[in-house]
């Protein structure tokens, strides 16, 4: 009870340590709520909430955070606990909409998850399942901070299906790490996704095969657009690849029957835009564009590649 004048107003303020929040952020933070009678009114209601805001950042013991900001811990939170460990066989995982960030998420432990660390942080790696689906249901958007992992990779996989998500790292890096990477994996579709800022490339594909991309985007990565490794039976769709460096942009080592359709690679830049090794065949560029692209070599083994309208 307080007293306000002669009358009383009754107020009650709730303090709330998120016990998600060391995973999240470097101190706990304080979630504050409040409750008040309707006369106590808002401006008093805004200056309680001051009070508490000033003084639990003053201690520095806490982060005072928006309630977006909870709201989307929350939600971080249950992609951590609940999505990542249904990322198994025969299972639709549906995203709502929000930012998902995958960073210091290894204590999640499940028999087809586990983490890899190459240099600065630990990232996931899916194997073994058959007949998955991970859909965003609209603005999804994955994240991980460690510049040296791949934000998902998947390996022994087959019915892989991944759509309506955009694929991000915070921080691009060097050397290791890119975007998505599949290994020994078959009959993969990935619809309408973004991969952007990767350390190295947007997509890797090592000894997969039957991969269709359809309706998406490659964009601001470091090494290159993608690397086909063993692969065969793979076809981009509709899809553009943008504002990428500074190497060989698309590389195929002994991969064959890869069709390009309707595609986009603009403003890309490096030395080689497209190289194929010999053991490579059946490349084939169909009614695609290739523009404002700042590259030493176009194409290298140009007899390897075939441009049809």
């Amino acid at each position: 009870m307080r007293t306000v004048g002669k009358r009383k107003r009754f107020f009650a303020v709730l303090l709330l340590t998120l016990a998600t929040s060391a995973t999240l952020w470097a101190t706990p933070v304080l979630s504050v709520m409040m409750s008040a009678e309707p006369d106590f009114g808002p401006e008093n209601a805004s200056a309680v909430l001051s009070v508490v805001s000033a003084t639990a950042a003053e201690t520095g013991a806490f982060r005072v955070v928006t309630a977006a900001e909870r709201e989307a811990a929350i939600r971080e939170l249950e992609f951590s606990l609940s999505d990542l460990a249904a990322l198994r066989s025969n299972t639709v995982v549906t995203l709502t909409p929000g930012t998902y960030d995958l960073s210091n998420r290894n204590d999640v432990r499940q028999p087809h998850l586990s983490w890899n660390d190459h240099f600065d942080g630990f990232y996931p790696v899916i194997t073994s399942v058959s007949n998955l689906t991970l859909r965003g249901e609209h603005d999804v958007k994955i994240v991980i901070h460690p510049r040296y992992g791949w934000i998902m990779e998947f390996q022994t996989g087959r019915d892989i299906r991944i759509e309506n998500i955009r694929f991000v790292h915070t921080t691009p890096g060097f050397c290791l790490g890119g975007v998505l990477r599949f290994e020994l994996c078959k009959n993969v579709s990935l619809q309408n996704i973004e991969l952007e800022g990767s350390g190295t490339y947007g997509l890797e594909l090592t000894r997969t095969n039957n991969v269709t991309v359809s309706g998406s985007t490659v964009r601001n990565c470091t090494y290159g657009i993608m690397e086909c490794h063993d692969s065969r039976d793979i076809l981009f769709l509709d899809s553009v690849f943008t504002n990428n460096g500074e190497f060989t942009l698309i590389e195929i080592n002994h991969t064959s029957n890869i069709n390009f359709i309707q595609c986009e690679m603009t403003d890309n830049w490096g030395d080689t835009l497209v190289s194929a090794d010999t053991s490579s065949f059946s490349i084939v560029f169909t009614r695609c564009t290739f523009a404002r692209n700042q590259v030493h070599t176009q194409f290298h083994d140009r007899e390897r590649l075939r441009f049809e309208e």
